[in-house]
């Protein structure tokens, strides 16, 4: 793939797709006969600037993959420990919130790290001028969903170097999201009342689509005994669940006023920024005060009440047992930490059948809160017992503690010709931005998009080399697909793509091989539990460094799945299978027997028995089949 990069440049435009929303169509063509050369910040301006065939440099055109590592590092650094020298102020009911709700901030602080990186990167490349859109300049981040930062500490470090131009985005949003009348709405809930001596399950909108087998289950096995502890659920699917199981849904927490809390917290903050200790972090507490402070004005003193909240209806209506996702997200997991303050026993069901674990935790973590772990394979078990201190006691086995699937999707056909080998090919984005409905613009690559692209063109390469033997279709995230980056090529690779819901089992029914761009996600969980021959394409040294480095997966799956890391290694392989129909038996071989190992579960235990079992202290009978 020919590149046209100018890293030396003197004058950078860097944008995100959003910001030249307005402009005319050949706005980057001027920009770029201006002489400025351009960065590309996510994957909308990646396509932005391949339709106006401009050249465009990317992050990691100026950032390599081993800084960026290093970046990761330093950002866990400042994220576990720039509050410590002023703990004691944040430290609430026995709680230190920032510690407890680190997570929020690693997309934060990464892209914290990265900022204050490139400007050093500009400043020492004698750059005159940066160039922005005055769009998403400061606004606090919460995980990868909301806020944005980079513009701010550019402006910060770089001074008058940096530029605005207004922005001509129209921020009118048309919301036709369903909505219950307020005053109807409140009609459907139960009082705290119904709390008691039941099981609660504290939800999302998402747990509840992932958890129709659970449900089912639990309200068959203990009628009028299951109810709802709604977490922020949209009003559709609270009809549904309500309809559908015939299970009572608790009234909602409602904010109360923060009792000084926020005093509290906002003093511990301007207590650090007031005194320098040299590390990573000062300069930006420095900079961004409206990210901090919105912590400690609105955040923190939200889940401190709410906190209170569970802590004072589990008191005077104590349920028996309180189930939640396992998902590194306080606002999911408030109740899970009432109840472990009342000694009310409490139980996590996986928030996915693809296990998401670093190797990064440290011991105010949730995994520690829950009394029990509920999982689905060895598979995923190996990977949360790793480089943890807790007993193997606390993890059960469970057959239908989670769904498979948790989108809407659509039972579609392939449509594979006939007499050729069916490849199916899996793709996770390079980032976690949905265009155009993300409130987030952040800039940390958590892969390289130029190797995703490359990777792109290189499958339709193939697909028209071999156009007789074989049929390439491309599997995208049905939430998360990237489509910009596809959308910057050309219409035949366009023709490729399989509608963004389809259901992934059928068309795995069909499928002879599955390759995995880069890959790890749920998909690749049902291609292995269905023992689709499966290869794992790796080009990108960004994403291979992370799976080593920071996370477990990779460690078990090498043991499964074939690896390769170039496109001469992946067309030697498909040449093989072509010509020799015994080398895919091989590759099913390797796998079947993994699998079999990892991901049979059909000697587990329901939900039910489980709760069940744990209600009546049998931890024999629970830990049975371990």
């Amino acid at each position: 793939m020919e590149l046209n990069i100018d890293c030396n440049s003197k004058k950078i435009f860097a944008f995100f797709g959003t910001d030249i929303e307005g402009y005319s169509d050949n706005f980057l063509n001027n920009i770029v006969t201006e002489h400025y050369t351009i960065l590309a910040l996510d994957s909308r301006a990646i396509e932005s600037a391949s339709k106006s065939k401009v050249p465009y440099t990317i992050i990691n055109d100026w950032i390599s993959p081993n800084e960026l590592m290093e970046i990761q590092d330093i950002a866990w650094d400042c994220e576990v420990n720039w509050f410590r020298n002023k703990k004691e102020d944040f430290l609430i009911s026995g709680i230190c919130w920032p510690e407890l709700d680190h997570k929020a901030m690693s997309f934060f602080w990464l892209d914290s790290i990265l900022s204050l990186k490139l400007s050093e990167k500009f400043y020492n490349n004698n750059v005159r001028e940066l160039l922005l859109i005055n769009q998403n300049v400061g606004s606090p981040v919460i995980y990868h969903l909301f806020g944005s930062i980079c513009k701010t500490i550019w402006e910060s470090e770089l001074k008058d170097r940096v530029k605005f131009l207004e922005s001509k985005k129209n921020d009118f949003q048309n919301n036709s999201v369903f909505n219950i009348p307020p005053h109807i709405k409140q009609l459907l809930f139960s009082p705290v009342s119904f709390l008691k001596n039941k099981i609660a399950f504290f939800a999302s909108d998402i747990e509840l689509r992932r958890s129709h087998d659970l449900l089912l289950d639990l309200t068959s096995s203990f009628q009028e005994q299951v109810i709802i502890i709604p977490n922020e659920i949209n009003d559709l699917d609270l009809i549904s669940t309500m309809s559908r199981y015939s299970i009572p849904v608790l009234e909602p927490y409602r904010p109360d006023s923060d009792d000084g809390i926020s005093g509290k917290l906002l003093n511990g903050y301007h207590s650090l920024i007031k005194r320098s200790t040299g590390n990573e972090w000062d300069k930006i507490l420095t900079t961004l005060p409206f990210h901090f402070e919105y912590y400690c004005n609105k955040r923190w003193p939200k889940l401190i009440n709410e906190f209170h909240y569970y802590i004072d209806i589990f008191s005077r209506f104590p349920p028996k047992l309180v189930i939640g996702a396992l998902l590194d997200r306080i606002e999911w997991s408030i109740p899970i930490l009432s109840a472990q303050v009342l000694g009310i026993k409490s139980i996590s069901i996986p928030h996915s059948v693809s296990v998401n674990s670093t190797k990064k935790v440290i011991d105010s973590d949730l995994i520690f809160r829950y009394d029990y772990h509920l999982y689905l394979n060895k598979f995923s078990k190996e990977i949360l017992t790793k480089n943890r201190s807790l007993s193997p006691e606390k993890f059960i086995p469970c057959q239908n503690c989670t769904d498979i699937n948790s989108h809407y999707t659509r039972c579609i056909s392939p449509n594979y010709p006939n007499n050729v080998l069916k490849i199916l090919v899996l793709f996770s984005p390079t980032s976690l931005y949905i265009y155009p409905t993300s409130a987030s613009r952040h800039i940390f690559p958590h892969k390289n998009p130029r190797k995703q692209i490359e990777s792109i063109i290189d499958l339709e390469e193939i697909a028209k080399k071999y156009i007789n033997e074989l049929s390439i279709k491309f599997k995208l995230h049905p939430g998360f697909s990237e489509l910009e980056l596809f959308q910057s090529l050309n219409n035949e690779i366009l023709s490729h793509i399989l509608p963004l819901d389809a259901e992934l089992k059928p068309i795995l029914n069909e499928t002879d091989l599955v390759i995995g761009v880069n890959y790890y996600g749920s998909a690749l969980i049902q291609v292995l539990e269905h023992k689709i021959p499966f290869i794992e394409y790796i080009n990108d040294k960004l994403f291979m460094n992370t799976m080593e480095y920071n996370r477990y997966e990779f460690e078990i799956l090498k043991k499964g799945i074939y690896i390769i890391h170039s496109k001469e290694e992946l067309i030697k392989m498909i040449q093989k299978i072509l010509t020799n129909i015994d080398s895919i038996n091989e590759i099913k071989t390797k796998l079947s027997t993994f699998s079999e190992y990892y991901f049979e579960n059909k000697n587990y235990q329901t939900i039910s028995s489980v709760i069940n079992n744990l209600l009546k202290n049998d931890l024999e009978r629970l830990t049975e089949n371990r």
